[in-house]
């Protein structure tokens, strides 16, 4: 890996938007192929449903969920049946009362027995996660899992009248701009996805201007940014008087708390609204503000 980011460091600017276009069609393929319509189908037609109706598809696919652990996943069945556990003592309503509590440790220690022995070798997806409240944790995933993820997410962007191939720009928390870059342009091309990813770490006053021209010219059709990077770009914004020239449907902010005067201020010096989300890199939950405002 480290001799894939020294190639990729010391390769001019259009061979390293070759090289992330390249890794884009890949995710691309893999996020947006096989069971994404479907689950983006089943997603659309479950939105609609009454409180009741909800509730009912809940409990059924819990149910499924849990059978599926018991009989297929080596940690779950052995942890369970030491509680003295079956399937049937698990439901919705008492599972917070009966399910034993995983911790990380246990993660990190028994890695490999929370694989499902229905899955393919090679549908297996490794995840790392950021370690944000501790030492990272390696999970698995599968194709099928991420698909579905993705449908959640195109959904929430629906729900602000934006189709997930539109033009965008994301201001990512990744390292792919050299750190010794001084100069702009501080930002990439993802060509398959329409998107271009915009480096957090070279922000400052003085590179401000250059991000703002540089969107100017590419008028994405949304932004998908860290409140504090985009924060940073709105007080230059308001405190400089100077008035972007974009028609963009929303500002899509994850990953950090986002504060409603941050909110506020983001809104008013890009003359859209800002819509909010949560998920997590074990894509064991999505949550996305419908068109309500509600999460």
């Amino acid at each position: 890996m480290h001799l894939l980011e020294e190639i990729y460091n010391r390769s001019p600017i259009i061979l390293q938007n070759v090289m992330i276009s390249a890794y884009g069609l890949h995710l691309k393929r893999e996020r947006y192929g096989g069971e994404y319509a479907r689950i983006l189908a089943e997603l659309r037609e479950s939105e609609k449903f009454s409180e009741f109706k909800l509730r009912q598809l809940q409990e059924e696919q819990f149910s499924c969920l849990i059978r599926d652990a018991f009989n297929h996943v080596p940690y779950y069945r052995e942890s369970w049946k030491q509680a003295g556990l079956n399937p049937e003592d698990i439901t919705f309503n008492s599972m917070r009362q009966v399910l034993p509590i995983i911790a990380k440790e246990d993660l990190r220690e028994h890695n490999e027995r929370f694989k499902s022995e229905l899955i393919n070798e090679h549908e297996v997806i490794k995840i790392t996660t950021s370690g944000t409240t501790g030492k990272p944790v390696t999970i698995y995933t599968s194709k099928s899992v991420r698909q579905a993820n993705y449908a959640f997410m195109t959904r929430f962007l629906n729900w602000s009248g934006i189709h997930h191939n539109e033009k965008s720009v994301t201001f990512a928390g990744r390292t792919f701009i050299p750190p010794s870059q001084t100069n702009p342009p501080f930002w990439r091309s993802n060509w398959p996805n329409r998107n271009y990813l915009f480096s957090s770490f070279h922000l400052s006053p003085e590179n401000i201007p250059f991000y703002i021209k540089a969107l100017e010219q590419i008028q994405p059709v949304y932004i998908d940014s860290y409140p504090s990077a985009i924060l940073a770009i709105a007080k230059f914004l308001i405190e400089e008087s100077i008035k972007i020239n974009l028609h963009l449907k929303a500002i899509v902010t994850s990953s950090e708390t986002l504060y409603s005067e941050h909110r506020e201020l983001i809104e008013k010096a890009f003359n859209t609204k800002v819509v909010d989300q949560y998920g997590s890199a074990e894509m064991a939950v999505f949550v996305g503000q419908c068109e309500q405002g509600k999460y």
